[in-house]
């Protein structure tokens, strides 16, 4: 069973930086991230972290496990994209998003389909354990 959530996951990570890889080809993001092996692995063990967090919150508090997972993933998207994403700016890592249009519309769609592939293998996982 961990074996799916690592590797839900890290489709959750990988969909996410696929959609900032695509619109930075595109030309139609300036987020700018550093596309190295190395930023890759961190980008994967913060998705890894986020997605173990979800999982203890799911378990242990009653009122987000009661929520539709949809709408967990989307929530969990949003809250994940407005702390890591200031972060990752103060670093140098991206160029910050806040107001500037396809950045922000970009990133944001990035974050959001993090979440829901996060909640839905965090789901899965519950019922797995539950049959």
């Amino acid at each position: 069973m961990i074996m799916n959530y690592f590797i839900g996951f890290l489709l959750a990570s990988l969909a996410q930086a696929g959609i900032v890889f695509t619109g930075e080809s595109l030309n139609i993001s300036t987020l700018n991230p550093k596309f190295s092996l190395g930023q890759l692995l961190i980008h994967i063990i913060v998705g890894q972290i986020a997605g173990w967090i979800l999982v203890y919150l799911v378990n242990n508090v009653k009122s987000i496990a009661s929520l539709s997972k949809w709408l967990i993933g989307i929530i969990y998207g949003f809250l994940v994209w407005v702390i890591v994403l200031p972060i990752a700016a103060s670093q140098g890592t991206i160029t910050t998003t806040w107001m500037q249009g396809t950045n922000l519309i970009i990133s944001l769609t990035a974050f959001l389909l993090f979440g829901i592939i996060v909640a839905y293998t965090v789901y899965l996982g519950q019922r797995a354990t539950t049959k």
